[in-house]
């Protein structure tokens, strides 16, 4: 089968834009209201989960710009204030890229106690900006149940990413 070089491009161009699509989409997935009691939305935590995963394997594909971006649509769509989705994915991408070289080829379980002391730091962060922000100081249970959903939800998603990226992005 012969594919034109437009058809090519244009496969290449979704296969590179498969993590940022990703997590805009698990965006709009934690902004739906799930009704779960103690939780209240998710919201940006399937997005740290993304955000950390793919600026670990493919830096080249969710740069700072690609965090950067998912932070100001995280902020126009979510109840947080304005600047605290931004500020957190940047730190996020900040901290994943500062440890890439050591973790790249470690193992899951090397992996998974990093990202749980990460995803602590960046919604303790979170939660820090937006009790500046805002004049009542917010809830901290919620907080604690957010975190404790994203630790649980890390690996499965690890395990999805995973796959998609033998799957859709084959090493060059």
């Amino acid at each position: 089968m012969i594919r034109s070089p437009f058809w090519q491009r244009v496969d290449k161009w979704s296969r590179g834009a498969t993590p940022v699509g990703l997590t805009l989409l698990l965006l709009l997935i934690g902004l739906l209201p799930w009704h779960l009691p103690e939780l209240g939305t998710i919201g940006i935590s399937l997005v740290i989960i993304s955000v950390f995963y793919w600026g670990l394997k493919t830096p080249q594909l969710m740069t700072a710009w690609s965090a950067l971006s998912i932070g100001l649509i995280s902020d126009l769509l979510a109840v947080t204030p304005m600047g605290v989705g931004t500020v957190s994915l940047l730190c996020l991408y900040g901290l994943t890229r500062s440890q890439a070289r050591t973790l790249r080829n470690m193992p899951f379980f090397v992996i998974w106690p990093v990202f749980m002391l990460f995803a602590a730091i960046i919604i303790l962060l979170s939660w820090l900006l937006t009790a500046m922000v805002d004049s009542s100081f917010p809830d901290l249970r919620p907080v604690i149940f957010l975190y404790l959903f994203v630790i649980v939800c890390y690996p499965l998603l690890s395990y999805v990413f995973g796959h998609l990226q033998r799957s859709l992005l084959p090493e060059k």
